[in-house]
């Protein structure tokens, strides 16, 4: 066998592996390590039958308390359980039941699985466990294993519930045979109590625990009344437990770690234990912190996964409050533990309480009676995030393990090589198996457990498995019963299939990858293909897997004699060998690593004005006269149609010089106020208004920040108070006509001259006519050159006798323009390299916010860049860090986003600047560059300010403090990065620039000054500018807690999560485009009525994600029914996605077994009715689910979808009904 040996690094928390051929200065102490001696009482049991009849005799105020998925629970003591046991072993003594058979279990309710495991205990019945199947009615492995079982176990007994009882008579059918010898607990529990306890010998069977073996026959693992007694000591006496004790369960009993360590013990101690079902923390992980501070928990456990879901509750938890001081003893085991995931749990905890060495890192597994070693030096001090591996501590009394070599020779400490162990409560072997009881125990009696690791000193560490199991959520599953299911499906080659445990870096628990070899390879069919190899495995294992690689034979590495060598196939997928072969399978299956295609650019198209009427234009017409002569112009033409004009000239004071002409100065609101206000007086009836105050020659670039001051005062500023003023003082009862006449301000193509600054009016125009009814707002931007006012005048004039809904209209060499969308398929052909530089210096506003954040991750990871990241966000000393972080605001959110960026490669330094102060920017610059020796290449400018607010309540402070960054900001940073060598700028926009919008009409202006401006910097200035106009991040920067997003889905604006986004912004640079639209749904009617329809292909763009998550059809059946509309919506929340179709499966969308648990979780709470996961198994569409509960026999009404509670009211009403039950039994339960 090869290995490899730890060698002392110069970190605490580095390991460095060498060849164990190396010469060494000194031999080192060989791998074997002995637990301390076990001490017993004298009155210690002998057997379980006298452990319960202790803890009856002993603890009579202690017991049990169980907690169903609804959160009711119920209690029963030590010698209440011992009565109903005592009733259920006279019932089965009735049936013949004779010493030392067996009797499967087939249970779903904790309080029947524990009752019938004692009643077996006293009649010396040995209890064979089974978890439940999803379903009976068709095969899965749950089934098989059960039939298996029972037929090595010569057709035994099953003991289940009435309610199960009837699909399990029914598999007689399917398995030949005429009948199947079941018994009910409910029968059972019936009968008289029958005090007569078996006294087992200690070497007796009392426990078969069934895994699954290599011929898909279960093998069963025997475990004595001695070895489970001497565990229960043993555990107890190096952790110090005691009947003080107070353990919380939600583990399934049919696990060796939720039956013996967290009951059995506990009968032992005589202390108080508590189990929930899994479900119930599954669907609300925060219950597992309900349930430690109500019950004041002192012992709890799970596997690695069940930390990480805890972790996904950080924003929850940073908002509530337990006190969980009274855990001491937080068992970590069942799976490989990562040190990322425990290390977080215990930063989210310890300010809740929770002691800061609680978590218990811990071995073992069913052939051990569960964990054997366990580690009290698991601390956020002892430890660091990155760690390979987690120490698992040494052995308990009575158990000794060492690490050996393929010939079973003991190497040397700090050397991997293969675990094995020996001990009291190791098994004596597996049922019925001498061939495979001589392969795992070698001639000295020691056990083979198919680990791999190292001792350092007395202390394992777990490094890997030389078996073929994957563990999923605390779960084993078999390679090669997982291989089976797969080659039964048509269009699989049999013998060219393998199922890997594959563990990416961000991952909490194994993925499933499945490698196989398929003939198909036209893109449709291979699409149905893997669809159909999903469906088998989730229905016939219980578990979805993540990647589905076809390769060819060749590629599957087989031993000699055909063994397919399936650490190879991982340690390649790792390694990246088939990332090509999962590029082309998104595509061919559009998945959620393919991009929706979202991708618009605006585009100007040719539109016809035609008048309504033929006939004069009638009503006063007032208009802000211009430097150029148009207005005058039009003032002329007008009043020869028999149209009165009002005139208004830019002055320093309101002045009003006649009846029909008046000055005022822009910067002043109530001067606006005052002109409404003397028309008004004077009887006049405005019907329309002609704002020409940006229709001016073209000026060059913007000279400074007072110029653009100037600029936004006569557009923008302007607009904003005469709309105001005419809302105010309800200047008409009739509607207004409001053209507002600009040059310069819109382009219309990469020719067009743009003065950017004009462009923010364009914003308010379109956010006027979705505010304010009654104002029909319309903006012209119109050419100026030689004799253009009498060219561009009667374009105005026909404007206002065309009464469309076209709010914007440009004219270019006689012709009348409108803006549209243009779908644009972008392809993963072709691609231009990505305008980043390794090594490069970047200049990121709002780099600490959501959108920075996702950005600089990439730019460090894939270019090492150096990063100057600027905000608004003063961050405290660094001294100050560790626990300022602790508090959950908006710096603390910073802190935490710069210390993960700064573990990252390349560098970065973040500043807090005003971006709009051109002198402190530079000076930050300059000192960066001179500390990195290098000049800046390059800004990126996602900062912004996003609030809502309707025109009437804007005042200029609250409509400047959103201009500010996007618009002051935007030109400082282009003066900041104008004078370098081919300088990059990239904008973060909004389509909110392009659609306007209710309530966001400063934000729309920003934006469109941001897009004109990216036009202006690109076309002529050469400048490599692009800019990207975003629908909303889910969760991410600005749309972090925003609760429209309801609104803006039906309107079609598409929610994308943080790696959509930069995925999307990645392409949009890949093939160039300098102006995109991003996030538009093509279904929606609002959209399409801005889209031009065109005839294109569709070209899917990969993303290289990990979790699959398939992409939307574009013509998808929606839910219809009350039911289904619930169950859609719970879909899209636990899924994260927007939209679905009824017909889809949960498992091809993305779905898993801890995905369910939520998705039942939440359907229980909406529809006040137990649904189990197993009919999630059986319906997994919304159709097909909502068919079953709206069955006559499962009819939901209406009125329970209403007055159904909240899960806030939920928890309240548990928390209180424990409180109740410990008042009132205070007695019994303290």
């Amino acid at each position: 066998m090869s290995c490899v040996t730890i060698s002392k690094a110069t970190s605490k928390n580095s390991q460095c592996l060498s060849s164990p051929s190396e010469e060494k200065p000194l031999r080192k102490q060989l791998s074997v390590s002995h637990g301390e001696p076990l001490t017993l009482a004298p009155s210690a049991p002998t057997n379980l039958s006298q452990a319960l009849q202790q803890a009856a005799i002993h603890s009579p105020h202690q017991g049990i308390v169980y907690i169903k998925s609804n959160g009711k629970e119920s209690v029963q003591l030590y010698p209440d359980l011992l009565e109903e046991a005592q009733r259920i072993v006279g019932g089965l003594r009735k049936l013949g039941l004779k010493p030392q058979d067996k009797v499967i279990f087939q249970f779903d309710r904790n309080q029947d699985f524990i009752a019938a495991f004692w009643g077996c205990v006293l009649g010396g019945f040995v209890p064979v466990p089974i978890a439940i199947a999803p379903i009976y009615s068709e095969s899965n492995g749950s089934v098989t294993k059960l039939h298996h079982a029972w037929q090595m176990l010569e057709q035994p007994t099953i003991l289940t519930n009435e309610k199960l009882a009837p699909s399990i008579l029914a598999l007689s059918k399917s398995w030949g045979v005429d009948s199947i010898q079941i018994e009910t607990i409910e029968e059972l529990q019936t009968g008289t109590p029958d005090k007569r306890a078996e006294n087992s010998n200690p070497d007796d069977l009392a426990l078969l625990l069934l895994t699954s073996g290599s011929t898909g026959v279960p093998k069963g693992v025997m475990q004595s009344h001695r070895a489970l007694l001497s565990h229960s000591a043993s555990t107890s006496q190096i952790n110090n437990f005691n009947n003080k004790d107070i353990s919380l369960n939600w583990m399934p009993l049919d696990h060796v770690g939720g039956l013996v360590m967290f009951h059995i013990r506990d009968v032992y101690l005589g202390c108080k234990q508590i189990h929930v079902v899994k479900e119930a923390i599954l669907q609300n992980p925060l219950l597992w912190l309900d349930l430690i501070d109500s019950f004041k928990a002192t012992i709890t456990w799970a596997p690695n996964f069940a930390y990480a879901l805890i972790n996904k509750q950080a924003h929850k938890i940073k908002s509530q409050h337990w006190n969980l001081s009274s855990m001491r003893f937080i068992l970590n085991a069942g799976e490989a533990i990562v040190a990322k995931t425990a290390r977080r749990f215990l930063e989210l905890l310890c300010p809740q309480g929770l002691p800061a060495n609680a978590m218990r890192p811990a071995w073992g597994m069913s052939e051990t009676s569960s964990a054997i070693t366990f580690s009290n030096n698991f601390s956020l001090d002892s430890t660091a995030e990155h760690d390979a591996f987690v120490g698992v501590g040494s052995p308990i009394p009575g158990i000794s393990i060492r690490i050996v070599d393929s010939n079973n020779q003991v190497f040397e400490q700090e050397t991997i090589g293969r675990l094995q162990v020996k001990g009291v409560s190791v098994t004596s072997g597996y049922y019925q198996n001498p061939e495979l009881n001589q392969e795992v125990f070698t001639e000295d009696g020691w056990f083979n457990t198919g680990d791999l690791g190292f001792l350092k000193g007395d202390n394992l560490t777990i490094t890997g498995r030389a078996k073929d199991t994957i563990i999923v959520n605390g779960l084993n599953y078999y390679s090669h019963e997982i291989e089976a299911v797969v080659e039964e499906v048509e269009g699989v080659e049999v013998s060219y299939t393998a199922a890997c445990a594959v563990r990416t870096p961000d991952s909490n628990s194994d993925n499933l990858a499945i490698f196989f070899h398929t003939h198909i390879s036209e893109p449709n069919r291979l699409a149905l293909l893997l669809k159909d190899i999903r469906a088998s495995i989730v229905k016939k294992v219980g578990l979805n897997p993540n990647y589905l690689i076809p390769i060819e034979k060749q590629t599957i590495p087989k031993t000699e004699i055909g063994k397919i060598q399936r650490s190879q196939l991982s340690q390649r997928f790792i390694a990246g060998d088939f990332d090509s072969i999962l590029k082309h399978l998104d595509i061919a299956t559009s998945n959620g690593n393919t991009l929706p295609d979202w991708f618009y650019r605006p585009i100007w198209r040719p539109k016809v004005a035609i008048p309504a009427t033929t006939q004069s234009i009638t009503g006063a017409t007032l208009i802000f006269l211009d430097s150029i002569g148009l207005g005058t112009y039009l003032n002329v033409e007008l009043e020869n149609r028999n149209s009165p004009c009002i005139k208004v000239a830019i002055g320093d004071e309101f002045t009003k010089i006649d009846t029909n002409h008046y000055k005022i100065n822009p910067k002043h609101a109530e001067h606006y106020l005052q002109l409404l206000a003397s028309l008004l007086e004077d009887k006049i009836a405005i019907v329309r208004i002609l704002h020409l105050w940006t229709y001016q020659a073209y000026l060059g670039e913007i000279a400074n920040l007072e110029a653009l001051e100037e600029s936004l005062d006569l557009g923008v500023y302007s607009l904003l108070f005469l709309t105001q003023s005419l809302t105010k003082l309800k200047a008409a009862n009739h509607s207004v006509q409001l053209q507002v006449i600009s040059s310069y301000s819109q382009p219309t193509s990469p020719d067009d001259k743009i003065a950017s600054e004009k462009a923010p009016i364009l914003g308010l125009v379109k956010t006027i006519a979705q505010e304010i009814v009654g104002l029909k707002c319309r903006h012209i931007d119109l050419p100026i050159d030689i004799d253009s006012v009498a060219v561009n005048a009667p374009y105005i004039l026909t404007e206002i006798q065309t009464d469309s809904n076209d709010s914007e209209v440009a004219y270019r060499n006689g012709q009348r323009l409108i803006p549209r969308l243009e779908k644009v398929y972008l392809t993963i052909a072709e691609k231009q390299k990505l305008p980043f530089q390794a090594g490069g210096m970047y200049l990121l506003t709002g780099g600490l916010g959501g959108i920075g954040v996702e950005i600089a991750k990439y730019l460090l990871e894939t270019y090492q860049a150096r990063l100057l990241l600027v905000g608004r966000t003063q961050l405290p000393p660094r001294s100050t860090w560790e626990t300022r972080i602790k508090q959950a605001d908006v710096v603390a959110q910073k802190i935490g986003a710069y210390l993960a960026l700064e573990k990252l490669g390349g560098e970065i330094i973040y500043e807090a600047v005003d971006i709009c102060d051109f002198t402190q920017l530079q000076q930050v610059v300059n000192q960066a560059q001179s500390l990195w020796q290098c000049k800046l290449q390059g800004v990126i400018h996602s900062a912004g300010i996003y609030q809502e607010g309707l025109l009437v309540k804007e005042t200029k402070d609250s409509f400047a403090k959103t201009l500010h960054p996007k618009v002051f900001g935007t030109w400082v940073l282009h003066q900041l990065i104008l004078k370098h060598p081919n300088p990059l700028f990239i904008s973060f926009s909004s389509v909110s620039s392009f659609f306007g919008g209710a309530m966001v009409g400063a934000y729309s202006a920003a934006n469109h000054f941001l897009d004109c401006f990216a036009h202006y910097q690109k076309y002529q200035c050469s400048i490599e500018s692009y800019c990207f106009n975003w629908s909303t991040w889910n969760e991410v920067g600005m749309s972090q807690g925003y609760r429209g997003k309801d609104a803006l889905h039906a309107r079609g604006y598409k929610s994308m999560s943080a790696k959509e986004g930069l995925h999307s912004f990645l392409t949009g640079l890949y093939n160039d485009r300098a102006n995109l639209l991003i996030g538009l749904d093509g279904s929606k009617s609002f959209i399409q009525q801005y889209t031009e329809v065109t005839e294109a292909v569709k070209h899917p763009l990969n993303l290289e994600c990990e979790s699959p998550k398939s992409q939307r059809k574009k013509t998808a059946t929606t839910a219809k029914t009350e039911v289904e509309k619930t169950i859609a919506s719970i879909w899209k929340q636990v899924l994260n996605i927007d939209d679905l179709d009824i017909h889809d499966s949960f498992f091809d969308l993305g779905g898993n077994s801890l995905l369910v648990a939520q998705v039942t979780g939440k359907l229980q709470e909406f529809l006040q009715r137990d649904i189990s996961m197993s009919e999630m198994f059986q319906y997994p569409t919304i159709s097909s689910i909502a068919k079953h509960l709206d069955s006559p026999e499962k009819q939901i009404s209406l009125n329970q979808l209403r007055q159904s509670k909240s899960p806030t009211d939920k928890r309240r009403e548990l928390i209180q009904r424990q409180q109740q039950i410990l008042s009132r039994k205070s007695r019994n339960l303290v």
